[in-house]
């Protein structure tokens, strides 16, 4: 049922790296968190999907998160949910954004503490998908598949706003199921066979094509930008000093074994996953090369090279 599960956007590790090891001063800053909380949001509110989706016959369906396919033109077309039927496709805009992180030019609108504001318009985004995927598949044997759309509002203090009337496509997390056995009862014939639905689905994952940018380049942040030390986990302070095998908090007086974990995990979200001995221990601010060493030889998952050009890359 669940070809393609959901997991934790890698650019939101990016973007909570990012947020991290880049100073509240410096003028990307608050762009980097804008992005970081819309698509947390974005995440939270496709988690509370799952459950919902688990209830849809595991038969009759076959579920993709965050998609991103190609197009010709260079863009790309990138849904949320895409559930697969062989009578027909829905894709699903789940949207839960919080009021704080909201451009101002939107159809949607929150309620919170008795206040409004306006918020992306869901609809148009969902509309343009059917659009793109309408050519997507038009490039292969699965022209025929009619495809649907709703736009699933996750958060309770969300609400269709009154121009957009009673649009049966924007649905409320409850009305999901009833919205999907509708359209069951509407699509009755099968475009395609068992064979083929099974063909499509293999295309859809082997052309998916997850959004991994190179971050600095993403924000125009140069290195010299990235904050290096390793950050204290009980006060957010750095850099924490290597002192007997533990990292201590000059800060709040805070002592940790494995504080540096979360400090290469920073760098292989800004930098990429290698590292080597002189980077870590320029990263982590070691006074030693030895100590470096003795870090990367604990956590590495694979290394490669030899001498200088020796690097390291480890589980995330």
């Amino acid at each position: 049922m669940f070809t393609k599960h959901l997991s934790k956007p890698y650019y939101l590790d990016q973007l909570e790296s990012a947020s991290r090891r880049i100073a509240m001063t410096h003028h990307k800053h608050s762009e980097i968190v804008h992005w970081r909380t819309h698509l947390s949001s974005n995440f939270y509110g496709e988690k509370k999907i799952l459950p919902v989706l688990t209830h849809i016959p595991s038969k009759e369906s076959r579920i993709f998160f965050d998609l991103r396919l190609p197009l010709p033109d260079h863009s790309y077309c990138q849904i949320d949910v895409l559930i697969i039927t062989r009578n027909f496709a829905l894709i699903l805009e789940v949207n839960h954004s919080p009021l704080q992180s909201l451009p101002k030019d939107y159809r949607f609108m929150h309620v919170n503490e008795r206040m409004e504001a306006r918020m992306p318009d869901p609809l148009s985004q969902a509309e343009l998908q059917a659009h793109q995927l309408t050519y997507w598949l038009s490039r292969t044997e699965f022209q025929s598949l009619p495809i649907n759309y709703f736009v699933v509002l996750t958060s309770p203090a969300s609400y269709s706003h009154p121009s957009y009337g009673c649009n049966s496509q924007v649905v409320h997390l409850d009305q999901l199921l009833t919205a999907y056995h509708s359209l069951n009862k509407v699509y009755t014939s099968s475009p395609l066979e068992e064979s083929e639905l099974n063909r499509l689905c293999d295309q859809l994952v082997t052309g998916d094509v997850p959004y991994q940018p190179f971050i600095l380049d993403r924000f125009h942040l140069k290195k010299a930008d990235v904050l290096q030390g390793v950050i204290c986990p009980e006060c957010s302070a750095l850099p924490m000093k290597r002192l007997h095998g533990r990292w201590y908090c000059k800060a709040c007086h805070h002592t940790s074994r494995n504080a540096h974990v979360e400090a290469l995990k920073d760098y292989q979200f800004l930098f990429g996953e290698r590292i080597t001995n002189q980077q870590a221990c320029a990263f982590l601010k070691l006074d030693s090369s030895t100590a470096a060493l003795q870090i990367l030889n604990e956590v590495a998952s694979e290394k490669s090279g030899m001498n200088k050009t020796r690097y390291y890359v480890f589980n995330q």
